[in-house]
């Protein structure tokens, strides 16, 4: 009888290790909130809550974390074998169990250290996360305002990125390929109610003694490109600590499509017309100011930035050597304007949906699930607009 308990026992602890093995490439670490290659929600489950689960995107897939540094300054792993004890998928394992330990922190800010059950130490932020001293690198805090975007996030204490914004315990998507992506509803209704933008004339390039281009007629399709985020975020950069304040919403979109409807060109004798289409990527940054009670949202100050320009020129008959040489220069000055088409569209179209949810419901809950809808209202959707 105590050889047949021995070996059960054995078995038991045998089989907890090859199930809390790694998931292969699931590092866990603390990166840029709202990336759309990192799984960033996590909630504490399980009996007593005690138990570290990353989340799918819809809330119906779970991993847990598990202690399993040999030393101080490991690495965590993670598993989809969560052990939470008896009739709960094998007996209870204590390398997954994690225990919120409160801070004292100024104005009220709500912070703790995630402790090992196993070994006393405690979830250090950084490219991986580490095991080890409960300390200043170990401080971490929950973002669970209806408004965040991605949902329940942990996010780190003084370890700032991302133009200030405290950073996310994450893990990449390729290591759960199966599992639903991360919601961008949110993201997808506020820039699919941008109206396409056209720019009847650019600004003349002039080289002096070489040549002047002439660009006209630009459409800008900011709505129709509203797929494929890169980055899709909507959270303060730091605990709040006060009623109102500004949330950042931060958006990627790595390709938007525009086309450049005349340019033309003269050089000496020569001189040439044609077309042109192209894609570039855009990042906007909108600061949204909010008040929690009553709830207000308003969007101000926008920054925008364009990066990696995609150009194919048509026409130019017989120059086209000329031409050729048209493409960088075009390009800078597509570059430039795109920003500036989105800081006039962004704002005034984000705020027409805020005060469309804000009169709908004065409780987070309706408001989160009307910005969430992607369908925007019939008065923004498929308009042209010129500036």
């Amino acid at each position: 009888m105590r050889v047949l308990i021995l070996l059960t026992s054995v078995a038991a602890v045998a089989g907890q290790e090859a199930d809390a093995s790694e998931v292969a490439g699931a590092k866990v670490s603390t990166e840029v909130c709202g990336m759309a290659s990192q799984l960033q929600g996590w909630q504490f489950g399980g009996p007593g809550g005690n138990y570290l689960q990353l989340v799918s995107g819809d809330g119906t897939k779970h991993a847990c974390l598990v202690d399993s540094a040999a030393k101080a300054g490991d690495p965590p792993t993670i598993t989809t074998q969560c052990h939470l004890g008896p009739g709960k998928s094998g007996p209870a394992d204590p390398r997954q169990q994690w225990f919120k330990v409160p801070v004292k922190a100024p104005n009220n800010q709500v912070q703790f250290h995630i402790k090992s059950n196993t070994s006393k130490r405690c979830l250090n932020f950084g490219q991986p996360l580490m095991v080890g001293v409960c300390g200043a690198n170990s401080l971490w805090w929950e973002d669970t305002f209806p408004l965040s975007l991605p949902a329940n996030m942990l996010r780190t204490v003084g370890d700032p990125k991302n133009n200030g914004a405290e950073p996310c315990m994450s893990v990449p998507v390729s290591a759960f390929p199966a599992w639903p992506k991360q919601p961008d509803s949110l993201c997808q209704t506020l820039t699919k109610s941008m109206k396409t933008v056209n720019v009847p004339e650019l600004p003349t390039i002039r080289i002096k003694g070489k040549m002047s281009v002439y660009l006209k007629n630009l459409d800008v399709y900011l709505g129709k490109s509203a797929k494929n985020f890169k980055q899709c975020g909507l959270m303060f950069d730091k605990e709040p600590t006060k009623n109102k304040g500004i949330l950042r919403l931060s958006i990627a979109i790595p390709s938007v499509g525009f086309d450049l409807h005349e340019w033309h060109f003269t050089s000496g004798p020569f001189h040439g017309t044609g077309s042109a289409e192209g894609h570039v990527a855009v990042h906007i940054e909108v600061p949204v100011h909010y008040s929690v009670k009553p709830p207000s949202l308003h969007c101000e100050d926008i920054v925008v930035k364009s990066s990696n320009v995609g150009l194919a020129l048509h026409g130019g008959a017989i120059y086209h050597p000329i031409v050729a040489k048209l493409t960088g220069i075009i390009k800078g000055q597509i570059s430039k304007q795109i920003p500036t088409v989105a800081k006039q569209e962004a704002c005034p179209a984000m705020n027409k949906i805020f005060n469309k949810c804000l009169a709908v419901s004065k409780t987070w809950p309706d408001i989160v699930t009307c910005l969430s809808s992607q369908t925007p209202p019939p008065s923004l959707a498929n308009s042209t607009v010129l500036v």
